[in-house]
């Protein structure tokens, strides 16, 4: 929580300075994707508000947040975007929100509550607050003007605040490809990517022979949904590696999936070349279609708003069908990706089905065609709402052929590039712990002709690595590093850039050690049957035990702990001193460049209640700053901690308070290595 406001808050602070109206989602308590229109987030009020609330806080307390967007899910049976006590009583009345607020895309339900206690703007066009529904309301008695009043003051003094009323909104002195952009973007990406595994030291290869390949090796990896981008500059792990430097040498496998494969007949005469496509009017596949052709490719695409999966009108569903006669035997990983339903038939067989499920699904399966043989190929899909899309690729189940797989043998590095993508880890989805099917084994085929393999991991959060770990030699984790990710992943792989990133969450060694495992998807009975109570609930159980408070308590050690990150150079920390400033305590000590090359560490503060009325996490991160150093060099960090370090929130006093005695103050590198140790009495 401290994390997320501080980072929340400084980009807030940035991104306005510059006449940019922010916005910060999804509030509150919008921790899964599963049912994410009807499920409850119950959680106690203390838990809210010591892990959940506190980076809103920050960002309409110390930025001054312009815009907060509510949440698809319930919070306590209640709609995020019509909730009295989420909009009004905490962000309104404790904190002091003067911004407006806005509902996400098509999350508001009750046209009564979202007038009253709801949100001021409902996106992407109204459905609740429609101006029939408020005349309607207000003539009835049943809604006050002075209710709507308050929200169009909401609106008109957030434009006023941006004087919007006087300026355009677009800077085009700014230009759309700006150089400044782009050097930006690849700081941040360096600062950002985590070495989590470096054997004997292995990284970096400063030259020498290179073999790149993995699925994500040669495009730009983003996350789905309001994640997707498309930059004016990119550049990825493969086309970095070949360009880095003229002691590299780098070997690339491109990407062998395809949306199309020779052979794809309309007809079973094989006379027509592509698909027939049925479009129906309705979700079942019923009736006549609305409409017939035929296409290349087995493709729908629905454009979003606003980046956005944005309902559409309709409720559509289609019907693919190909003919395939291979000349030879011939395998393909056949991969349907679509929203919402689909199911895969070859030759009538249904194959793969995800049908009945509303949300982004992601079909894949091994088939073996046969020479000489008719197959009929039929993927049929609905889509109840959101972006219509749907997609079917081939990708080969051949790894390399005979010259790659000679010089993977001979490369004295091999970098795999595995992970998640647009494709599987987006909006209105809950992706996999492990890696996308296919990955491991794919990895395992590497690692037989070649020991010498580092694996660069994108996701937006864990992934399970338990089981190669061992064998590989290096692990990036590269999350989604942005348009120039795969410059700043080669810098680090070749030495140019001392690896600086630190974990912001623990990964665990298996999915179950999680600390909130138990209390995912639906884990209260419902009062009725689906059909009668749609609302789906989830009990957070773990309280304030999550992430790393959890591990702590429950005594499982995970696989990397919060803050961990190696470099390639080490640090010193020495003379730990606390001195009191008024109702702060100033925290300062010296950190030492160690090693032989230019670096930097980022240093983390905890704070642990040594004795308190209740129970508390074992510590809790309360400061943390990034320092710079060259070989030898040492400098002074300081750290203040005020009273947000020491309180808890209150169930008594529906408060935050400090209770006085002692706190240990630890100064570590990782919340599993702490360096310097001190005792205060506040």
């Amino acid at each position: 929580p401290y994390l997320a406001g501080e980072i929340a808050a400084s980009y807030i602070i940035g991104l306005q300075s510059q006449g940019v109206m922010a916005s910060i989602k999804h509030f509150a308590a919008n921790n899964q994707e599963y049912a994410r229109h009807s499920v409850s987030s119950d959680i106690d009020e203390r838990t809210l508000h010591e892990i959940y609330f506190p980076a809103f806080e920050k960002a309409v307390k110390k930025a001054e947040v312009a815009t907060v967007m509510t949440s698809y899910n319930l919070l306590n049976s209640v709609h995020a975007s019509e909730s009295k006590y989420l909009n009004y009583d905490v962000l309104r009345d404790m904190w002091g929100f003067k911004g407006l607020v806005m509902s996400d895309w098509n999350s508001s339900y009750s046209p009564l509550n979202v007038a009253t206690w709801g949100v001021d703007i409902e996106m992407p066009s109204p459905i609740c607050m429609t101006p029939d529904l408020l005349v309607d309301f207000v003539k009835n008695g049943m809604l006050t003007e002075e209710a709507l009043d308050r929200k169009c003051q909401h609106i008109i003094q957030t434009i006023f605040a941006f004087n919007f009323d006087k300026r355009p909104q677009i800077d085009r002195s700014i230009p759309e490809n700006n150089p400044y952009s782009d050097s930006v973007a690849l700081e941040i990406s360096r600062g950002a990517v985590v070495m989590l595994k470096n054997e004997d030291n292995f990284l970096p290869v400063r030259k020498g022979d290179f073999f790149v390949c993995g699925p994500n090796a040669d495009k730009i990896v983003t996350g789905g949904g309001s994640g997707f981008v498309t930059p004016l500059i990119t550049s990825t792990v493969a086309q970095a590696m070949t360009t880095i430097d003229k002691k590299v040498k780098a070997t690339v496998i491109s990407n062998k999936e395809k949306d199309k494969i020779e052979g794809m007949f309309a007809d079973k005469s094989l006379t027509v070349r592509g698909v027939s496509v049925e479009i129906f009017s309705n979700v079942n596949l019923e009736g006549e279609p609305v409409s017939r052709y035929v296409a290349d490719k087995i493709y729908l695409s629905g454009k979003p708003s606003e980046a956005h999966e944005d309902v559409i009108a309709e409720c559509l569903s289609s019907r693919h069908r190909f003919y395939f006669k291979p000349s030879d035997d011939v395998s393909y990983l056949l991969k349907v990706n679509g929203n919402d339903g689909c199911r895969l038939f070859i030759n009538g067989d249904q194959i793969a089905s995800e049908w009945g499920r509303d949300s982004w699904q992601s079909l894949i399966k091994e088939y073996d065609f046969k020479a000489g043989t008719l197959y009929e190929v039929v993927v049929e899909h609905y889509n109840r709402g959101g972006t219509n899309g749907l997609e079917l690729i081939f990708d080969s189940t051949e790894l390399v052929n005979e010259e790659e797989a000679r010089q993977i043998k001979e490369a004295d590095c091999v970098v795999v590039c595995l992970g998640h993508d647009n494709t599987t880890e987006k909006e209105n989805l809950d992706r996999t712990f492990e890696l996308p099917k296919g990955q491991v084994e794919y990895l395992y085929d590497v690692l037989a002709l070649n020991k010498n393999v580092v694996v660069v991991l994108n996701g937006g959060g864990g992934i399970d690595m338990a089981s190669w770990l061992p064998d590989v030699k290096a692990v990036l984790m590269a999350w989604y590093p942005g348009q120039q990710g795969g410059t700043a992943v080669s810098e680090i792989i070749t030495g140019k850039v001392s690896p600086s990133g630190k974990l912001p969450i623990s990964i665990e060694e298996r999915l179950e050690d999680n600390p909130c495992y138990a209390n995912y998807y639906e884990n209260v009975p419902r009062m009725r049957v689906p059909e009668i109570n749609p609302y789906s609930r989830n009990e957070y159980r773990e309280g304030i035990f999550m992430g790393y408070r959890g591990y702590e308590k429950n005594g499982v050690k995970p696989l990397f702990p919060f803050g961990f990150g190696l470099s390639y150079t080490s640090f010193g920390y020495s003379d730990l001193q606390i001195v009191r400033d008024g109702r702060e305590f100033v925290v300062s000590f010296n950190v030492k460049n160690t090693g032989k090359v230019a670096g930097a560490e980022v240093t983390q503060v905890y704070v642990t209640d040594d004795e308190c009325s209740v129970v508390r996490p074992e510590k809790e991160l309360k400061g943390f700053d990034k320092v710079y150093l060259k070989p030898g060099e040492s400098k002074r960090v300081q750290v203040r901690l005020d009273d947000e370090a020491f309180r808890f929130y209150s169930l008594e006093s529906h408060d935050f308070v400090v209770e006085s005695g002692t706190f240990t103050v630890s100064v570590a590198s990782s919340s599993a290595d702490i360096r310097l140790k001190s005792t205060i009495t506040y």
